[in-house]
């Protein structure tokens, strides 16, 4: 039998005596002490599905997360965009770190102030990335993706946690519906999870009867 996914009576003894002598949770904070302190945090290896409506923040959310876990953990993010380029992810994570308009960053008009917030935040971004060698990564395919593309090509660099933002931006090679594509991304996830020893986030629109949705 396959050792790696059959535990016998014996094995399970093992299993529970690893499992007492564990020094670290498995466990990913996200930095919302209300979430962290019930949970723990994100599973690690895990899926998660982040669902909101439209406008409902799923990206600064993300983001928010993504660079707590940089920040403030031993956690290495990384951001994949399938929406918008680098650069608007970067805008949108100034404006979260920072606690500047991002209107303000959008349209430049920023005053003097607010550029140096700005450019003292990430000082200290590059100065935790220096002492630490950890990397906060920002992934901007330019061409449609499946899931399993993605998970290919970044699994060279071996990140705890990975943000998919859209959902709905995966490519859909057999024009399934939405929920067999749901199922399918999280059957294939959470395989891939436990091989990369990673967690994966998937952001996700809810409709109006709050339901997941993969198009539009």
């Amino acid at each position: 039998s396959d050792k790696t996914s059959l535990l016998h009576s014996e094995d399970i003894c093992k299993t529970a005596e690893k499992i007492l002598n564990e020094k670290h949770s498995n466990r990913i904070p996200t930095g919302f002490d209300v979430f962290d302190n019930r949970t723990g945090g994100f599973p690690c290896p895990g899926v998660v599905i982040l669902a909101a409506p439209p406008g409902g923040m799923k990206t600064a959310m993300m983001l928010q997360c993504a660079s707590h876990q940089y920040l403030h953990t031993d956690f290495e993010p990384c951001v994949v965009s399938l929406e918008m380029a680098k650069d608007e992810i970067v805008e949108r994570q100034m404006a979260n770190l920072a606690n500047v308009d991002f209107g303000h960053i959008q349209l430049k008009i920023m005053s003097k102030i607010e550029k140096e917030k700005i450019r003292e935040t990430y000082k200290l971004f590059e100065k935790v990335g220096r002492l630490t060698k950890r990397r906060f990564s920002i992934f901007a395919p330019t061409d449609d993706v499946t899931f399993i593309q993605v998970a290919n090509e970044i699994a060279p660099f071996r990140y705890n946690i990975v943000y998919f933002d859209y959902l709905s931006l995966l490519r859909n090679d057999e024009g399934k519906d939405d929920w067999q594509f749901l199922r399918d991304i999280t059957r294939q996830a959470k395989r891939r999870c436990v091989k990369d020893k990673c967690t994966y986030v998937f952001l996700a629109h809810l409709n109006e009867q709050g339901e997941v949705k993969y198009s539009g």
